[in-house]
């Protein structure tokens, strides 16, 4: 790495006292620098009792900060791949700015009881139909996906969930 580089490099991993996250964040910032992404802000992450319905990870946007909490909860029953999953969302949150979007900006259909429905009858009725935001797996197509995707579909999607991640990333 060169000298410039290391300034563009957040510092912050340092000040991470869980060592899980710490080793999640530096192999986020490692993957961001593949795609050519550097980040010139810190975000703040670290483990709290969220305690908000079933959010496990919130991105907290202020006019001069930006912070991650994740469940702490959570985090000890969690399985490694759960802990990447989470931390890469959030993260993909405040570092790009991402919503609960495709790569590509399309927003993830609502998840609402009438969208499951009328998904569900459309399969139904359409059998070789694809889910709108899923592969055929039935696993989400991005990994800001409104609700975590679980450790199976986090495995087997890998390369495509890192990839997706970058995309539209406007850095902090």
């Amino acid at each position: 790495m060169y000298k410039e580089d290391l300034k563009r490099v957040p510092s912050f991993s340092s000040n991470i006292t869980d060592p899980e996250i710490r080793t999640i964040v530096d192999e986020f910032f490692k993957l961001s620098a593949r795609y050519n992404i550097r980040f010139t802000n810190n975000v703040t992450i670290g483990l709290s009792k969220i305690n908000k319905g079933k959010a496990i990870g919130l991105c907290t946007y202020r006019s001069n900060f930006r912070e991650i909490d994740l469940d702490s909860d959570y985090w000890e029953y969690a399985s490694w791949e759960a802990k990447l999953a989470v931390t890469f969302h959030e993260l993909t949150h405040c570092y790009c700015g991402r919503d609960h979007d495709f790569g590509d900006g399309r927003v993830y259909p609502d998840d609402s009881w009438l969208s499951n429905i009328q998904e569900f009858i459309k399969k139904k009725l359409f059998p070789n139909s694809k889910l709108l935001g899923y592969f055929d797996d039935y696993c989400p197509e991005s990994i800001m996906h409104p609700t975590i995707v679980n450790n199976s579909c986090f495995i087997n999607h890998y390369s495509h969930y890192v990839e997706e991640m970058f995309l539209r990333c406007d850095p902090y």
